[in-house]
């Protein structure tokens, strides 16, 4: 019994439970909000920054000590994994959860959830898991959006369970508080398990007395088949208030099979939330907008490209869900980077000085339209179009010094009409391909092509500078002399055809010399041979003629 005003009210047992539950958890919001910690930066709305596991963490830590209603915005992929296994994960939301989470089109994976929130009600306590444990309270708006997950969720209560792969409990929608899911996907597991009363199990909200809208689970959801009769399961919630509560869904199965398996997207609550099989490898499907850079942490001297692309899946046709993407100019430092729409969903980042600094860009996403065809979707209508807004966060850091350079050879002695290649080369040995300008000091003397070719003109000395667009600059120093005179050649003067030869010692005056042999020797040797015995046959008949 308690006195307000000096009238006396009675109250049973569960009653002052649940009266001093409620004002706990107002005590807790109110009175001991807790800020995280410096290293967390805000954006122009107030949001928080989250770039990292260790910032993640450190915001789940501020919320659940009491800073419930704080909001954040993801600027990057986030692995929460050790050593290439899954994490455990807190869920956020412990109490409650009552801000604004935006993921930016952005994932979280590499964790898994075994832990929940406590509750106590007229009912007893009250467990709820997640992500996010339990999203809205009365007189806040909470809203999770544009956020994709990927990681299991298993737990065990020895009460009312509300477990899901995104949150627990989505809280019901009044005059003073709204809480919705919007553009969110959960990959992944999700199996729940209570000893006593209901399990509501749902891939993506366990109970949802919000709205969900636009959003997609893939992957079984399922409790022990012994608790069976005192399950809720839905592939998308697993308990719905209302049917207009979920707009445009959708739910894969997993691989698993029985009836402790989720076989339709919500137990009870009558919504219509389209199936997909689980052997459809390759999603079509178009919740929210990811925006990435191929390079995130730059220097002075390099550039970045962003990139638009619908999430999580790939459809064929990109251009029919991303529309008229645009950067928001006030939402970067322009004395650190500067911005360029390509008009491709793309964006050039050039950087002008170190520095950090977050930058958004927006564009209207056509989601898809699950009441079409599965598993080839089509996207909503152009006037169905969501304004989608995507952070991510730039460094830049100053460029290194680059190596001074020389030329190889540094100096030559050349004469002229000679030619040498010349290198340029880095000063460190490091390799060097960058463009090199030649010059020469006197092109009198030394003249030098584009590709480092020297020719030397005349007798002096002159300096072939190499430099590159940086203005980093070395010298080869070349002196020229003239080519050395070549002597000339003995003149052997012709013999006068009016003047005979020189007689051989041999030869008698007045007779040729023999050739020795050949054409020029007449007949030789063997021709007098032959004369010889010709003559000696004919001898030898003459003489037995005359015998006769």
């Amino acid at each position: 019994m308690f006195s307000v005003f000096g009238m006396k009210y009675k109250v049973r047992a569960y009653e002052r439970r649940l009266f001093l539950s409620f004002l706990a958890a107002a005590l807790f919001i109110a009175a001991f909000t807790v800020s995280p910690s410096a290293a967390l930066t805000r954006d122009t709305d107030g949001a928080y920054l989250i770039a990292t596991s260790a910032d993640l963490t450190e915001f789940r830590r501020a919320v659940n000590a009491g800073s419930a209603d704080i909001c954040a915005r993801l600027t990057a992929d986030i692995d929460l994994s050790a050593k290439g296994e899954p994490s455990p994960w807190t869920p956020i939301g412990n109490p409650v959860y009552c801000g604004t989470f935006d993921g930016g089109g952005h994932t979280v994976s590499g964790y898994v959830v075994t832990k929940a929130a406590q509750e106590e009600s007229a009912y007893g306590t009250m467990y709820y898991s997640g992500f996010f444990a339990k999203v809205g309270e009365d007189g806040y708006t909470a809203q999770i959006k544009n956020l994709i997950l990927r990681g299991d969720v298993s737990v065990s209560a020895d009460n009312y369970l509300r477990v899901g792969g995104l949150a627990g409990l989505v809280s019901e929608n009044t005059d003073t508080a709204t809480a919705s899911i919007s553009n969110c996907v959960h990959i992944g597991s999700v199996y729940g398990e209570t000893a006593n009363n209901t399990a509501s199990v749902g891939g993506l909200v366990g109970y949802n007395d919000g709205i969900v809208s636009d959003s997609f689970h893939s992957g079984d959801v399922f409790t022990s088949a012994e608790k069976i009769q005192s399950a809720k399961l839905g592939g998308l919630a697993g308990q719905n208030s209302k049917a207009l509560n979920i707009v445009n869904c959708c739910w894969q199965k997993g691989n698993g099979f029985g009836e402790n398996y989720a076989s339709a997207g919500v137990s009870d609550g009558g919504a219509v939330i389209t199936e997909l099989s689980s052997d459809i490898v390759k999603l079509s499907v178009v919740t929210t907008i990811s925006a990435s850079a191929d390079i995130t942490d730059l220097s002075t001297t390099g550039r970045a490209i962003v990139s638009l692309s619908p999430a999580p899946g790939l459809p064929q046709h990109v251009g029919d869900y991303i529309l008229n993407p645009q950067v928001v100019e006030d939402s970067y430092d322009h004395d650190i980077i500067e911005v360029t729409n390509n008009n491709d969903r793309t964006f050039s980042v050039t950087p002008l000085a170190a520095g950090e600094t977050p930058v958004t860009f927006t564009a209207e996403l056509r989601p898809t339209d699950f009441s079409s065809e599965p598993p080839y979707f089509a996207p909503v209508s152009e006037a169905d179009a969501k304004q989608m807004s995507m952070t991510i966060e730039i460094s830049v850091s100053e460029a290194p010094p680059l190596p001074d350079i020389r030329v190889e050879p540094p100096s030559a002695d050349m004469t002229v009409g000679e030619r040498l290649a010349l290198v340029a080369v880095a000063a460190n040995g490091e390799a060097f391909d960058d463009f090199v300008t030649w010059s020469s000091g006197d092109e009198s003397v030394v003249i030098v092509d584009a590709d480092g070719m020297a020719a030397a003109v005349s007798k002096g000395s002159a300096a072939v500078t190499a430099s590159t667009e940086d203005g980093r600059s070395a010298v080869c120093s070349i002196k020229v002399s003239e080519a050395p005179e070549v002597p000339d050649e003995p003149v052997i003067s012709p013999v006068s055809p009016d003047v005979p030869p020189a007689p051989e010692d041999d030869a008698p005056p007045g007779v040729p010399p023999s050739s020795g042999g050949g054409c020029s020797a007449g007949f030789g040797f063997p021709a007098a041979a032959a004369l010889a015995f010709l003559f000696l046959a004919l001898s030898q008949q003459m003489v037995d003629f005359d015998e006769k």
